[in-house]
């Protein structure tokens, strides 16, 4: 009977290429907390980043989703996981040292993915240090 509820979708209209960084270019907690403060910020309609040129030896980022814009887990954690597959497509293009964090908006939830991915490229081309 519950087989009847089953939906066939296609897999890359779920998940398109999505990539996660790896855990030496995430930004660790105790950073976060240190340098949160002494960031510049750029901003756009659904999301701003906070960045600093530091001296650490690879850069380094952090997405920050409040309870507020998503109220479930899996929501946040698919946000996430999108703004973190458009990083890691251009990682190399950062330079050493540079700490970023970025924080979602209101609407961003609602986003689709190819939105998502045009205004954080726009804001990720903006940072020059």
């Amino acid at each position: 009977m519950w087989l009847n509820c089953i939906v066939k979708t296609n897999i890359n209209t779920i998940n398109p290429g999505i990539y996660m960084i790896s855990k030496k270019y995430k930004l660790r907690q105790n950073d976060f907390k240190k340098y949160l403060v002494k960031t510049k910020v750029l901003s756009g309609q659904h999301l701003h980043i906070r960045f600093l040129k530091t001296k650490l030896p690879e850069a380094h980022f952090s997405v920050v989703v409040p309870k507020k814009i998503a109220k479930t887990s899996v929501l946040r954690n698919k946000i996430k996981r999108r703004v973190y597959s458009v990083i890691s497509k251009q990682i190399k293009k950062f330079p050493q040292g540079l700490l970023c964090v970025v924080f979602l908006r209101k609407g961003s939830p609602t986003l689709s993915f190819k939105n998502l991915q045009e205004e954080l490229q726009a804001l990720l081309e903006q940072i020059k240090i």
